[in-house]
Parts: C-alpha cells; sequence; structure tokens
C-alpha cells in the first residue's frame, strides 16, 4: 500500500549505520491515520460552514490544527473559530480509533529494534490523539518519550 512518500510500506528499508536512537512521526508512520484525520477533518469543517479539499488536507500536513482553520478560512473566505473546529474534529478523530491500524513495515522496524535503541514520538498532534493512537495500537510501551503539539511554539 503507497504512503504519502509514494513507496509501498512493504519496502522500507533503514539505510546502514549506527542508530542512537530512532524518532518517529504518528500519523501516516506509525499509524495508518491520515484517512481517518481526514474524515474528522471534513466532517469538522463541513458542520461549521467550510471546504477542505483532499489534496489541500494531504499538502497541509503537519500543520498546527488551529493554523490549519486560520488557513481554510483565509483560502476560502470563511469565519470559522479554529478552537471550535479543532475541538470537534479531534472527538470525531477519537471516536474512530476502532478503525486504526499500525503501518505493517514500520512496526516490523520497531519490533527489530526495539531494546536496542530508544524510541520516541514526535508529532504535530495533540497528546490525547497521540496517546489514543498509541493505546488503541496497544504501541505505547515502545514510546517513553512523547512529543506532541503541546510541547513547541512552532510546528512544521
Amino acid at each position: 500500500m503507497p504512503y504519502a512518500g509514494g513507496m509501498s510500506v512493504d519496502e522500507l528499508v533503514l539505510p546502514a549505520g549506527p542508530f542512537a536512537a530512532f524518532l518517529f512521526d504518528l500519523d501516516g508512520t506509525v499509524a495508518d491515520s491520515m484517512p481517518l484525520h481526514y474524515v474528522s477533518w471534513l466532517q469538522a469543517v463541513t458542520e461549521a460552514g467550510g471546504n477542505f479539499p483532499e489534496e489541500m488536507f494531504y499538502a497541509m500536513g503537519g500543520m498546527p490544527l488551529p493554523r490549519t482553520v486560520e488557513l481554510l478560512n483565509e483560502r476560502f473566505g470563511t469565519a470559522m473559530d479554529p478552537a471550535t473546529v479543532v475541538a470537534r474534529k479531534e472527538a470525531l478523530y477519537l471516536g474512530m480509533l476502532d478503525r486504526l491500524t499500525p503501518v505493517a513495515a514500520v512496526l516490523q522496524v520497531m519490533e527489530a529494534w526495539v531494546g536496542r535503541v530508544p524510541f520516541a514520538i514526535v508529532s504535530g498532534s495533540p497528546r490525547a490523539s497521540i496517546e489514543g493512537t498509541l493505546a488503541r495500537l496497544g504501541l505505547a510501551h515502545y514510546f517513553p518519550v512523547v512529543v506532541g503539539a503541546e510541547d513547541y511554539r512552532e510546528g512544521k
């Protein structure tokens, strides 16, 4: 199955060399969650009277969530409240976690390297989303360090 970079997930090969740690993105890397994020964004934005084309969603991946709403407002001339739309989007996403699966090739890498180097999640998602995703996938124990949207001021 292809991911955003165009390579199929069964072709994941790490470069040679020693590693001190692995820093993983979550959405679309460890978790095959991008389709669920899009569905939740689309519903939240539509309910607020906005529009969010799928190609724009993927182009804006990793952007801080409130900034996403601000850019949608600028692009489409809407006046959606970022905090309200983001809260709704996150609630919708968390309600769909039962449909979530891991990215198999990344999970294989994790299983091969666990205990050999430390792992961390570094994500643009809010901590509740990260923790819910990892818990649903049964992967929280792999990641003693989690960095989420609340942990920094500037996103991607």
